[in-house]
């Protein structure tokens, strides 16, 4: 992303004074977002000149494109050179500029700096090298090599204080850089620090050619299509992590997603999206599926505040993180993040009936005026969030929104019958605060409301659900059934006995959390596909069915604070698949070396609930 580093790593090695003394010609060349081939021949013949003694300045204003590329090939042809493409931003650039700079197989190099990941794989299939973010250790260190120099003589009293100021710059250099320059204007003592730590966040908007600015090219060089589903994520919280398939269904609800003359589904053209804003570094994964899938995405602090700025001023959004609502006209999604002593539906009347969604994300349970509802004619996405945040009763006037495709609510009844009026919702995820939710049989008349089955990928089950295992018969039965997370005692009986025409055959991923089953009775054909298999806290299971060492396609074992005779079975299974050659069978032996509840693989709860969309 911007600000992360790139330039500043590239101009290291450029200046390295082993390179220097490798390569005869070293020239640097800055792109950007407005690229002009002649301004890019001009770069690099001002530095070629610098190493040469050839006089090639001569005459270049009555010079065409053709004749200064010429000058510059026929320069660099013999010595061994390393140029610098810094801030690339397109392949079409890369194209038009990889003609000027010819191999002669003589080592010369190419570096290339950019923030769009399909420019770096274009110009290189090999992975390139990808810059992280710091940690807070190297944080700080920056910070200190800023404002006290490569000694790092810095007050001991000040560094409590200056991780916190670090760690909410969550390590992006070029953050903690704009606020090492703050730092160095004000006194060092622990009151000023404490301030600055206070308003790190006025501090950085003060800068907006700095930080702001910089973030912002990423953005303006978006292509249309891309930039609501963006600005979109200014309407979650800071820090917030949206499920992937939850944010793609807003998407498509919003009606953000576009597929002329494609023949993808809805949902592919939206991951795409999330898959190019990523790539562009736009868009941060925070959690990842054992697939790789991406299971969780976020929004580094200073993008969302870019973010901010940018729906305040395009009126796309209305944000408001205050409890203050004021009165608001053109903008047509809303999102109220904070609530403090009121809802923000009481407030409803100062919003448009033009409206086309609202997000709540309440901090507490809280009453709202039901019928404030009801003049939001034309509201597609109206989502609650937040599992404390419950409705006594199903708001009926919710049932007359006849345009809403994204329902997301939790009450303490049942969806009432005339849900099946909402003929044109697509995404309903209702849950209780206790209880059982039972759906209207005629839900499955909703034509455009996806009725989870056959395309089921992904199920937990959690709690007292009075589960059967003979219950799993229906499971077997799903064609695309991929992963299933049984948890907290969610199964009343202790033994799970598989029949020969059980076969969940395309299941790669099983976890068990803290069941009492006992005895499970399985063989390799039950599951063909398996890769995965996680054990937490199943205490009384006296064995993994030792067949399992005849799945080819099993990768890994790990058990966390279970039984011995578990483990045992479980090194057993290991030793049967490399007496068969499998070595890809990793993580056992790790895992029984950290027999600890506070080991955390899989965060979070997709329950049925959540898949009725």
């Amino acid at each position: 992303m911007g600000g992360i580093g790139k330039t500043t790593l590239a101009r290291k090695a450029y200046d390295h004074l082993k390179l220097r003394y490798h390569f005869d010609i070293r020239v640097w060349i800055t792109i950007s977002q407005e690229y002009g081939r002649r301004n890019v021949l001009l770069q690099a013949l001002h530095c070629i000149s610098k190493h040469t003694n050839i006089d090639i300045k001569k005459d270049y204003d009555v010079k065409d494109d053709n004749e200064l590329a010429d000058l510059v090939q026929k320069s660099l042809k013999g010595p061994r050179y390393l140029v610098v493409v810094d801030d690339i931003w397109s392949t079409d650039v890369w194209d038009s500029l990889r003609g000027i700079f010819p191999d002669y197989n003589n080592r010369s190099r190419i570096l290339l700096t950019t923030r769009e990941t399909k420019v770096a794989m274009y110009a290189n299939t090999i992975s390139p090298y990808e810059m992280n973010l710091l940690n807070l250790e190297k944080s700080w260190k920056l910070l200190c090599d800023k404002l006290f120099g490569p000694n790092d003589c810095h007050p001991p009293e000040l560094e409590e204080i200056g991780k916190k100021i670090v760690g909410k710059c969550q390590g992006l250099p070029l953050t903690i850089s704009v606020i090492a320059g703050h730092l160095s204007k004000v006194s060092r003592t622990l009151g000023s620090w404490m301030d600055v730590a206070r308003t790190l966040g006025e501090i950085i908007s003060n800068h907006p050619d700095k930080c702001l600015g910089v973030l912002g090219l990423s953005y303006h060089h978006l292509p249309n299509h891309l930039k609501p589903c963006f600005l979109s994520m200014g309407g979650f919280p800071e820090d917030y992590q949206v499920e992937a398939w939850r944010l793609i269904k807003l998407w498509i609800a919003e009606g953000f997603i576009r597929r002329p003359g494609s023949d993808k589904s809805m949902a592919e053209v939206a991951e795409d999206y999330l898959e190019d804003l990523i790539s562009r570094n736009l868009i941060m994964v925070r959690k990842k599926r054992f697939n790789g899938e991406i299971k969780a995405c976020g929004m580094h602090d200073l993008l969302r505040e870019f973010c901010l700025t940018e729906v305040e001023l395009t009126k796309f959004m209305y944000v408001e993180t205050t409890n203050i609502v004021s009165t608001v006209s053109a903008q047509k999604h809303f999102s109220f993040q904070k609530n403090y002593g009121y809802s923000a539906i009481d407030h409803c009347n100062l919003l448009p009936s033009v409206a086309r969604s609202i997000y709540l994300f309440p901090d507490f349970m809280f009453r709202v005026n039901l019928e404030a509802f009801s003049h939001f004619k034309l509201l597609r996405v109206l989502a609650v969030f937040h599992g404390n945040a419950c409705f006594r009763s199903f708001p009926l006037v919710i049932t007359k929104l006849f345009h809403l495709r994204y329902l997301q609510i939790q009450c303490n009844d049942n969806p009432p019958a005339s849900i099946v009026e909402l003929q044109n919702l697509r995404t309903l995820i209702y849950g209780r605060e206790y209880g059982y939710t039972t759906l209207p049989e005629k839900i499955w008349m909703m034509k455009n409301l996806r009725s989870f089955p056959t395309s089921l990928k992904r199920l937990t089950l959690a709690g007292w659900h009075n589960f059967t295992w003979k219950d799993m018969s229906t499971l077997v039965m799903l064609p695309n059934f991929e992963e299933l997370k049984l948890k907290d005692h969610v199964a009343i009986l202790n033994v799970w006995r598989l029949n020969d025409e059980d076969k969940f055959q395309s299941l790669e991923f099983l976890l068990f959390c803290d069941i009492n089953l006992e005895h499970w009775e399985a063989s390799s054909d039950n599951f063909p596909n398996l890769k995965r298999l996680v054990l937490k806290k199943c205490k009384k299971l006296k064995e993994i069915p030792i067949d399992f060492g005849e799945i080819c396609s099993l990768e890994s074992i790990e058990l966390h604070n279970c039984s011995t005779l578990a483990e045992e079975s479980a090194r057993k299974i290991e030793q049967e698949q490399e007496d068969m050659g499998n070595n890809f069978l990793k993580g056992i032996d790790a895992c029984f070396e950290e027999q600890s509840d506070s080991i955390s693989l899989f965060e979070g709860r997709f329950s049925l609930k959540d898949r009725l969309g």
